[in-house]
């Protein structure tokens, strides 16, 4: 099963968001991370998202969270714009 993280800040990830995703926006890293790792075992695939195919949010993301040790990072490069047009779960 892997596990979603949103870039996006808390504001937007509070008006809709891939269902079950966790929040960790790149500009609360610092504050956020040391709360969300126990979520986040390492082993686990994480799929990091943003708000659409042009945000950069995501890449910075993903390589803050395998410079913390994980390997299995991927990106949904649609991100939530995508998601949400498809009609996939969303919270």
């Amino acid at each position: 099963r892997s596990i979603f993280v949103d870039a996006r800040k808390p504001e937007e990830f509070a008006k809709g968001r891939i269902e079950g995703s966790l929040n960790l926006s790149v500009e609360d890293f610092g504050a956020r991370y040391a709360e969300l790792a126990p979520q986040l075992p390492n082993g686990t695939e994480i799929v990091v998202y943003c708000g659409g195919k042009d945000c950069a949010m995501s890449r910075e993301l993903a390589d803050r969270l395998k410079a913390a040790g994980y390997a299995q990072v991927r990106i949904f490069r649609g991100g939530w714009e995508v998601w949400k047009e498809r009609g996939w779960p969303a919270d």
